[in-house]
């Protein structure tokens, strides 16, 4: 589990002891092992930016390090999984997008490495050929 908790404002917005002293924000996750880990940042941003630089969750509670070795078309196999709030022919129609479009075009980019220049290619590529409605599904 990875999390970022405001040390000195409570979730009912009362203030903590800590207020205003030290560190605001810390990320915490658990390891593999069951270690907790922890440090402290100044601003919500920084702790994000760091936690997301060190874990990422992708199979309820395995964590793989260094986000930026995870590949998209690994991503979305897992992802598709645990799509089970869809009807099934939903499903069907994410899995046929992400096997004809998303994943020959993407597939081979890791998570950070994609950036807004990326997908603005891939919807410009789609668009020469594929219909309006389905670069806008897509």
């Amino acid at each position: 589990m990875a999390r970022v908790e405001d040390l000195w404002v409570r979730k009912d917005k009362t203030r903590t002891p800590v207020y205003g002293k030290g560190m605001r924000y810390r990320a915490e996750w658990t390891e593999a092992g069951g270690k907790k880990i922890r440090k402290s940042f100044p601003t919500k941003a920084a702790a994000m930016d760091y936690l997301a630089d060190q874990v990422s969750a992708i199979n309820g509670g395995t964590y793989i390090t260094r986000r930026k070795q995870v590949l998209l078309k690994d991503y979305a196999r897992v992802w598709e999984g645990h799509q089970l709030d869809q009807r099934a022919s939903s499903r069907e129609q994410v899995a046929a997008k992400l096997k004809l479009y998303i994943i020959p075009t993407l597939g081979d980019k890791a998570l950070d490495a994609i950036q807004r220049i990326d997908v603005q290619a891939a919807v410009g590529e789609w668009s020469a050929t594929l219909a309006p409605s389905t670069v806008k599904v897509t």
